[in-house]
């Protein structure tokens, strides 16, 4: 064999190998990908500086109770959105929420691009806005809309009076301690799902409840209205639960200010808006829930409250 056609075949391994080795790589990566959801302590770090916009207010006695027993004990890895990575607590009556912080980074790519300023620019503006509307919506959640979401406690800047380390059990079941005052996380009260309450309820033949449930849902999205907010995912299965039998809003992370959402006239409209897709899902589930619902919905129509519209 020739030396150019040994070195040839030696070039020819090297691709071979390489290939195989990025391949399996490739592979792993998205295999520890599913099994873990993208989830590392490296992922809800963060490294801002204080912001005082996310400043909130402090909390009262009987809140900072409630916040203790909340961080008192451990916390398992129980799935993701689009926003957080989620942890139940032990006692099963708190969830605590951290921030995919890549959402408001730039990639790697983005920040190494030599070239075409406007273009990083924009891109720029379109993650630190994405952080505005988030942690603006986060923070009113906490301040304005306390009861309707059932959250005990955001924290949005870094800070050094919680002093407080925290246990979570990881998608693997490993478990990292963690000081609360370097990461943004939202602690809220667990809530019973709407779809596993209502076939919970409908499974004992408990229509009674089941319409006091409904118009709970209602209310609670015309409680929204009249506290100016819009709601720009308001997915009632996904995005609601209850506590105890009061609906509240889980994902806190889509209220929008919205003065005209005050406006009675508009009252139907949004109730509408919000809640047809669930109507619909109750049509498919059981046409009697279906018939719960409208008359839940015309009650509300014929209330005091709605009677400008």
């Amino acid at each position: 064999m020739t030396l150019r056609h040994k070195n040839w075949f030696k070039f020819l391994k090297i691709l071979i190998f390489g290939s195989l080795a990025f391949f399996l790589y490739d592979q792993i990566e998205n295999f520890c990908h599913k099994q873990t959801d993208g989830f590392t302590v490296l992922s809800i770090s963060s490294r801002r500086a204080v912001n005082n916009a996310w400043a909130t207010r402090p909390l009262q006695a009987a809140e900072q109770g409630v916040l203790e027993t909340a961080v008192s004990q451990k916390y398992r890895y129980f799935g993701c959105g689009g926003q957080c990575f989620v942890f139940f607590s032990e006692d099963g009556r708190y969830t605590i929420k951290f921030f995919k912080q890549l959402r408001y980074k730039q990639p790697l790519y983005l920040r190494l691009l030599p070239f075409l300023p406007e273009y990083k620019r924009k891109k720029s503006h379109g993650f630190k806005d994405k952080m505005r509307r988030d942690f603006h919506s986060y923070k009113m959640a906490f301040e304005d809309l306390k009861d309707e979401t059932g959250v005990v406690f955001v924290h949005l800047n870094p800070t050094d009076n919680l002093r407080k380390s925290l246990t979570i059990i990881d998608p693997l079941g490993c478990a990292h301690q963690i000081f609360l005052d370097n990461f943004d996380f939202i602690v809220q009260k667990r809530a019973e799902m709407v779809e596993e309450r209502i076939k919970r309820l409908l499974a004992e033949g408990n229509y009674t409840e089941i319409k006091k449930s409904i118009r709970s849902m209602l209310d609670l999205i015309l409680i929204r209205c009249k506290k100016g907010y819009h709601d720009t995912d308001p997915n009632v299965l996904t995005n609601c639960g209850f506590l105890n039998d009061k609906a509240v809003k889980i994902d806190i992370g889509h209220f929008v200010p919205k003065e005209t959402m005050k406006d009675p006239s508009l009252y139907k409209k949004a109730l509408l808006e919000s809640a047809l897709p669930f109507r619909e899902w109750l049509g498919i589930t059981s046409h009697s829930l279906e018939t719960c619902f409208d008359e839940a919905f015309f009650e509300l129509l014929d209330a005091d409250i709605l009677q400008e519209v």
